[in-house]
């Protein structure tokens, strides 16, 4: 089997969505007609910084895309801290009723939900509930490329983990109530890390402090079990919330991306591109590659890349090759020790449980 990953690049986002969805559009609808609805997940992570969150002319074409062939509904969907804000700052209000579109705040606007089995830090097996608006609908991530603190990265599977309900998003990182207090301590967000001027300021000298000195010296054992954790469970509820909530069009909107202290406080990297595929995972993959990530380095595209239905044995680029777009960019700082994810104890034991879950899917 096939995945084709349509890539344009240009200077003008309007060219480079339309070029792509152009080639797709059969694609596209010939699927779009088995849904009751559309649902477009943006990601809206902050509304100071606008490389951070999807760009509100993107997410307009897009729409405006859509509404051109399809007369039903259309919804817009998010559950980001911000969203109340979103709705002024990139003009949410305008788009519904210029395109007869709908918004939801999945943080207040769902009332059923759908539940998934997730594992806790210590591996217990849990609930995690997401929302059936997104689950129902004929899904599109538009997500923004960046580097990410916890999965390391963050393309159109991770957008995803907005449609968790907001008290369960804790629960991907496996943060359950019987966690020991000590466990919380070492996971929660320093006091700073808050989306301001002082937060991103903060996060830089952290950085410099981290790649200058090395990150492992730093952490206590305890300190680096409890981290390590961390990105073992968030890769493996990540695996298991691609089984429920996988985007049915990925569209990663590439124009600026976001290198080093992802998903906040990165910095801009150029490429005036768009990455889109009816395969999230080709999709997904191939933006690892444009940002000169080799897939097997991240835990999460490592579990993905093996999952099932496998990676497609051939991803093929109709319109650029991703190496036509492709750059190395700056990794987050916590790399100095998220790279040793396949040597760690932890990782074999969550591995050998989702190796058991696909020998019994492939029964």
């Amino acid at each position: 089997m096939n995945a084709d990953v349509y890539i344009y690049k240009s200077k003008s986002r309007d060219i480079n969505l339309h070029t792509v969805l152009k080639h797709m559009h059969e694609q596209i609808f010939t699927k779009v007609q088995k849904f009751p609805y559309i649902v477009v997940k943006p990601n809206f992570l902050s509304v100071r910084r606008q490389i951070s969150s999807t760009h509100p002319k993107t997410l307009e074409l897009l729409i405006k895309y859509l509404r051109r062939s399809y007369q039903g509904q259309i919804i817009i969907a998010e559950g980001s801290r911000v969203m109340q804000d979103a709705y002024t700052v990139f003009h949410l209000p305008k788009l519904e009723k210029k395109y007869n579109i709908r918004i939801v705040n999945t943080n207040s606007d769902d009332t059923t939900w759908s539940q998934f089995k997730g594992i806790d830090q210590l591996g217990r097996i849990i609930s995690i509930r997401y929302s059936d608006i997104v689950k129902n609908g004929y899904r599109i991530s538009l997500s923004v490329p960046k580097m990410h603190a916890n999965a390391g990265v963050t393309f159109s599977l991770k957008n995803m983990m907005g449609a968790i309900h907001p008290k369960d998003r804790r629960l991907m990182h496996g943060l359950s109530e019987v966690i020991s207090k000590d466990t919380m301590d070492i996971l929660k967000s320093p006091w700073w890390e808050k989306d301001t001027f002082f937060g991103e300021l903060m996060s830089k000298v952290r950085r410099n402090f981290l790649l200058y000195f090395g990150g492992r010296l730093f952490l206590t054992q305890k300190e680096l079990q409890v981290l390590m954790q961390n990105y073992h469970v968030l890769t493996y509820n990540l695996y298991k919330l691609s089984t429920v909530l996988y985007p049915h069009l990925s569209i990663i909107d590439a124009f600026e991306a976001m290198q080093d202290e992802g998903p906040w406080f990165g910095s801009p990297v150029t490429f005036e591109a768009i990455i889109a595929s009816c395969n999230f995972k080709a999709a997904d993959v191939s933006s690892a590659h444009m940002m000169g990530v080799q897939p097997s380095e991240m835990e999460f595209l490592y579990y993905l890349l093996q999952s099932t239905p496998t990676l497609p044995e051939k991803i093929r680029y109709p319109l650029l090759h991703i190496d036509a777009i492709s750059q190395i960019c700056k990794p987050h700082s916590n790399f100095s020790y998220q790279q040793f994810w396949k040597q760690d104890k932890q990782f074999k034991k969550i591995y050998k449980l989702f190796l058991t879950e696909i020998q019994k899917k492939n029964r």
